[in-house]
C-alpha cells in the first residue's frame, strides 16, 4: 500500500461490534455543572429490544438506576463524573446473556464557577473553538482565553463566551485556559477555568521515499510513503524529484502515489502538498547508485 491513510482506514471487523450497544449524550455537553443533569441514551440493534439495559460507571453497574433505554442523573454530583457505558442482558433458562459493552462516555462534572470546552481533535488549520461557559448562565461583561498563561484572544460586552483561534498550526499545542468576568447580584465577579490540554495533528507526515529496481532493472519505481490524517475531501499533491528537479506530480491520487522511470543514479525525494493549507512536507533525500 503506497499511502496509509489511518483516519480513514475501515476498522477491522469483529463479529461482537454488531451487538455492541452505543452511548448517546443527550445533554451535548462532556462536561456539566454540578447541579445540572446528566442526561444518556443507550442505542442498541433492534432485534435486542426486549433485552434489559444495564448501565455502568467507570466499569461498574449502577443498580440504582432504573433498567431503561435512559439515563438521567439529576442533580449532578463530582462523584457523578466517569466512563459511562450500557450494555443489554436478558436472563433465559441456560442462564444469563448479555451483550459486550459499549465504548465508554467520559462525563465530568466541574465543581467550580466557569468551565473550558474546546473543539477537538484538531488539525493543522482548522479553528479552534473555546467556549467559556460560565455557571447559571449569566451575562458576560468579558471572557479571555490564555495558552501557558499568554493571552491569546479576549472579547468585552456582548459575548456569548466563545472565541475563535482561525488556522491553528502546531505552535497552538499546548495548556489552555479561559476567565470570564460578570455580575452578580450587581456586584463585578470574574473566575477561571481548569486548564485543557490541546494537541494539534499534523495533517501529512513526514514522508519517507522508497526505490524498487524493477525486473528488468532497465526502469526503477519510485514509492512515496506517508500518513495522511486529512479530511478524505482535502487534495494532496505528491512530486517526485532527481537531483532537485521536479519528475512529476499526481493531484489527490491516493492509490498511485508511485511512479516507474528510467534506472539512474540520483538523489531522489518526494514531496506531499496540501495546497488548499498552503503545507508541503518533503521526504528525506534518498542517494541511488544504479549497478
Amino acid at each position: 500500500m503506497v499511502a496509509s491513510l489511518n483516519q480513514h482506514a475501515p476498522p477491522p471487523h469483529h463479529p461482537a461490534e454488531s451487538y455492541m450497544a452505543k452511548v448517546h449524550n443527550l445533554g451535548g455537553r462532556a462536561e456539566v455543572f454540578t447541579g445540572e443533569e446528566i442526561h444518556l441514551r443507550c442505542v442498541a440493534p433492534a432485534d435486542f429490544s426486549v433485552w434489559k439495559y444495564v448501565w455502568l460507571r467507570d466499569d461498574v453497574e449502577l443498580p440504582e438506576v432504573s433498567a431503561g433505554s435512559e439515563l438521567r442523573v439529576s442533580p449532578a454530583e463530582s462523584k457523578h463524573s466517569g466512563g459511562y457505558s450500557c450494555r443489554r442482558e436478558r436472563k433465559t433458562v441456560a442462564g444469563k446473556t448479555v451483550t459486550p459493552k459499549s465504548m465508554s462516555l467520559h462525563i465530568t462534572v466541574n465543581v467550580g464557577y466557569v468551565m473550558l470546552l474546546i473543539n477537538k481533535p484538531l488539525l493543522v488549520g482548522d479553528t479552534l473553538q473555546a467556549d467559556c461557559l460560565v455557571r447559571g448562565d449569566p451575562i458576560i461583561d468579558q471572557v479571555s482565553l490564555y495558552k501557558d498563561d499568554v493571552l491569546v484572544t479576549q472579547q468585552e460586552r456582548g459575548t456569548n463566551g466563545t472565541l475563535y483561534v482561525p488556522r491553528v498550526d502546531l505552535s497552538h499545542r499546548g495548556s489552555y485556559t479561559c476567565s470570564a468576568a460578570w455580575r452578580e447580584r450587581g456586584r463585578p465577579t470574574n473566575a477561571k477555568s481548569k486548564a485543557t490540554a490541546v494537541n494539534i495533528q499534523e495533517i501529512v507526515a513526514e514522508p519517507r521515499l522508497l526505490v524498487k529496481v524493477d525486473d528488468p532493472p532497465a526502469t526503477i519505481t519510485l514509492s512515496c510513503v506517508f500518513d495522511f490524517y486529512g479530511r478524505q475531501e482535502t487534495p494532496v499533491h505528491v512530486h517526485f524529484y532527481r537531483d532537485g528537479r521536479k519528475l512529476l506530480g499526481i493531484a489527490r491520487s491516493y492509490s498511485q502515489m508511485t511512479l516507474k522511470i528510467q534506472n539512474r543514479s540520483g538523489s531522489y525525494s518526494c514531496k506531499a502538498r496540501v495546497p488548499k493549507l498552503d503545507l508541503a512536507r518533503s521526504s528525506p533525500h534518498f542517494k541511488y547508485d544504479k549497478h
